[in-house]
Protein backbone atom coordinates (compact mmCIF):
# COMPACT_ATOMS: atom_id res chain seq x y z
CA UNK A 1 0.00 0.00 0.00
CA UNK A 2 1.31 3.30 -0.93
CA UNK A 3 1.58 5.63 2.31
CA UNK A 4 2.77 9.02 1.96
CA UNK A 5 3.49 11.34 5.02
CA UNK A 6 1.33 14.71 5.13
CA UNK A 7 3.03 16.14 8.35
CA UNK A 8 5.68 18.25 9.16
CA UNK A 9 7.37 15.40 11.37
CA UNK A 10 8.96 12.33 10.81
CA UNK A 11 6.14 9.32 10.94
CA UNK A 12 6.21 5.55 11.63
CA UNK A 13 4.87 3.04 10.12
CA UNK A 14 4.07 -0.92 11.13
CA UNK A 15 4.74 -3.19 8.54
CA UNK A 16 5.26 -6.71 8.24
CA UNK A 17 9.10 -6.74 8.11
CA UNK A 18 8.67 -3.82 10.99
CA UNK A 19 8.78 -0.52 11.88
CA UNK A 20 9.55 2.17 8.66
CA UNK A 21 10.09 5.72 9.10
CA UNK A 22 9.16 7.97 6.60
CA UNK A 23 10.17 11.72 6.13
CA UNK A 24 7.89 14.92 5.43
CA UNK A 25 6.43 14.77 2.08
CA UNK A 26 7.87 10.93 1.64
CA UNK A 27 5.94 8.02 -0.09
CA UNK A 28 6.53 4.80 0.15
CA UNK A 29 5.01 1.35 -0.97
CA UNK A 30 4.72 -0.17 1.74
CA UNK A 31 3.48 -3.63 3.25
CA UNK A 32 0.75 -3.02 5.83
CA UNK A 33 -0.16 -6.24 8.21
CA UNK A 34 -4.28 -5.86 8.55
CA UNK A 35 -4.61 -4.96 11.83
CA UNK A 36 -2.42 -2.08 11.48
CA UNK A 37 -4.92 -0.49 9.14
CA UNK A 38 -7.56 0.40 11.16
CA UNK A 39 -4.72 2.91 12.89
CA UNK A 40 -3.37 4.01 9.45
CA UNK A 41 -7.12 4.73 8.25
CA UNK A 42 -7.99 7.25 11.35
CA UNK A 43 -4.13 8.95 11.54
CA UNK A 44 -4.88 12.30 9.00
CA UNK A 45 -1.09 12.83 9.32
CA UNK A 46 -0.41 9.90 6.49
CA UNK A 47 -1.91 9.75 3.08
CA UNK A 48 -3.20 6.04 2.01
CA UNK A 49 -2.48 5.79 -1.59
CA UNK A 50 -5.51 4.40 -3.39
CA UNK A 51 -7.49 3.38 -0.27
CA UNK A 52 -10.71 5.57 0.99
CA UNK A 53 -10.40 5.59 4.69
CA UNK A 54 -13.94 3.59 5.08
CA UNK A 55 -13.04 1.00 2.24
CA UNK A 56 -11.83 -2.09 2.67
CA UNK A 57 -8.01 -3.21 2.37
CA UNK A 58 -6.65 -4.37 0.08
CA UNK A 59 -8.86 -2.27 -2.63
CA UNK A 60 -10.28 -3.66 -5.50
CA UNK A 61 -7.67 -4.30 -8.06
CA UNK A 62 -10.63 -4.16 -11.20
CA UNK A 63 -10.79 -0.75 -12.29
CA UNK A 64 -8.96 2.86 -11.20
CA UNK A 65 -8.10 3.63 -7.39
CA UNK A 66 -10.39 5.53 -5.64
CA UNK A 67 -9.61 9.04 -4.80
CA UNK A 68 -8.20 9.59 -1.47
CA UNK A 69 -9.11 13.69 -1.14
CA UNK A 70 -5.30 13.90 0.44
CA UNK A 71 -3.55 16.76 -1.28
CA UNK A 72 -0.77 15.90 -3.61
CA UNK A 73 2.31 15.83 -0.98
CA UNK A 74 5.17 18.43 -2.37
CA UNK A 75 8.59 17.31 -2.96
CA UNK A 76 9.83 19.82 -0.62
CA UNK A 77 9.76 19.86 3.18
CA UNK A 78 10.84 22.39 5.94
CA UNK A 79 13.15 20.51 8.32
CA UNK A 80 14.12 22.55 11.71
CA UNK A 81 17.90 22.20 12.48
CA UNK A 82 17.39 23.47 15.87
CA UNK A 83 18.54 26.47 17.11
CA UNK A 84 16.29 28.82 14.80
CA UNK A 85 18.24 27.31 11.78
CA UNK A 86 15.84 25.33 8.75
CA UNK A 87 16.65 24.29 5.70
CA UNK A 88 14.68 23.62 2.89
CA UNK A 89 14.72 19.45 1.33
CA UNK A 90 13.72 18.26 -1.84
CA UNK A 91 12.93 14.41 -1.90
CA UNK A 92 14.88 14.24 1.56
CA UNK A 93 18.15 15.65 0.30
CA UNK A 94 18.83 19.36 1.63
CA UNK A 95 18.15 21.76 -1.00
CA UNK A 96 18.77 25.06 0.19
CA UNK A 97 21.35 26.41 2.73
CA UNK A 98 20.68 26.89 6.32
CA UNK A 99 17.79 29.60 6.43
CA UNK A 100 16.32 31.24 9.63
CA UNK A 101 13.09 30.81 10.58
CA UNK A 102 11.43 33.82 9.37
CA UNK A 103 13.21 33.53 5.89
CA UNK A 104 10.94 29.96 5.50
CA UNK A 105 7.72 31.16 6.94
CA UNK A 106 4.53 30.23 4.61
CA UNK A 107 7.11 27.98 2.47
CA UNK A 108 4.72 25.46 2.58
CA UNK A 109 1.52 27.44 1.16
CA UNK A 110 3.31 28.64 -1.70
CA UNK A 111 2.99 26.55 -5.00
CA UNK A 112 4.79 24.22 -6.30
CA UNK A 113 6.52 26.37 -8.88
CA UNK A 114 7.32 29.23 -6.36
CA UNK A 115 8.87 26.84 -3.95
CA UNK A 116 11.28 25.48 -6.94
CA UNK A 117 12.17 28.96 -7.19
CA UNK A 118 13.01 30.04 -3.50
CA UNK A 119 14.99 26.91 -3.73
CA UNK A 120 16.82 28.10 -6.56
CA UNK A 121 17.58 31.48 -4.94
CA UNK A 122 18.87 29.81 -1.77
CA UNK A 123 20.39 27.07 -3.09
CA UNK A 124 23.01 25.58 -0.90
CA UNK A 125 26.75 26.59 -2.16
Amino acid sequence: MEVTNNSKALQGVNTVTGAVYLQPGETRDLDIPVGELAGLKSNALLGLGGLDRGSDYPPAADGPAPETGAPTPSAYAVVDKGRGWHVITKDGQDATKSLREDAVAGFDAKSEDEKAAFVEANKAD
